[in-house]
């Protein structure tokens, strides 16, 4: 038995850190929930929460509204929203890049035998259409919902903040 420290688990988040084309996922993420509701989706609400998730922004959006029960909306507009950003990686290949570097970082983690993972604040259906991962990360990715069901009690921040502003 080794007495060697296992290396730290390293989660990254994707949405510009690792992956590029932000407009683009504005875009389906406003364009899903008019779709679902029939509204225009607020984008001021990015500014105005403390917790930055899809399902944070969607499920202030739906009471700010006055839906009753938001969870099988936000779940459409999930399975909305993902069905759109594969639609347009079909359409358009390049509308979602690996930022510089992002590929050779991840692989080289890999082989140094770092456990590592990926993040999202969205949904993890909303980056399973990332094709250019290394196959070491294909299925290791969570979202918000899931890190927080997976570790009880354990603070776990997923911040949209700090993403590109969304369009006005």
């Amino acid at each position: 038995m080794s007495n060697a420290s296992p290396l730290p688990l390293i989660i990254f988040d994707v949405d510009g850190t690792l992956v590029g084309g932000e407009p683009n996922d504005w875009q389906a993420f406003g364009e899903a929930y008019q779709q679902v509701t029939g509204r225009d989706l607020d984008f001021g609400l990015f500014d105005r929460l403390d917790d930055v998730t899809g399902h944070a922004v969607i499920h202030a959006a739906l009471t700010e509204a006055g839906e009753g029960e938001p969870l099988p909306v936000i779940q459409r507009i999930a399975e909305t929203y993902a069905d759109l950003l594969a639609a347009r990686i079909r359409q358009t290949p390049t509308a979602f890049f690996a930022t510089d570097g992002a590929v050779e970082l991840l692989t080289e983690l890999h082989r140094r035998g770092y456990d590592h993972g990926i993040a999202t604040g969205d949904w993890t259906k909303s980056i399973a259409p990332v094709a250019w991962m290394p196959p070491a990360f294909q299925g290791r990715a969570a979202d918000g919902h899931e890190l927080r069901s997976a570790h009880p009690g354990q603070h776990h921040r997923l911040d949209g903040r700090a993403r590109r502003t969304p369009p006005s």
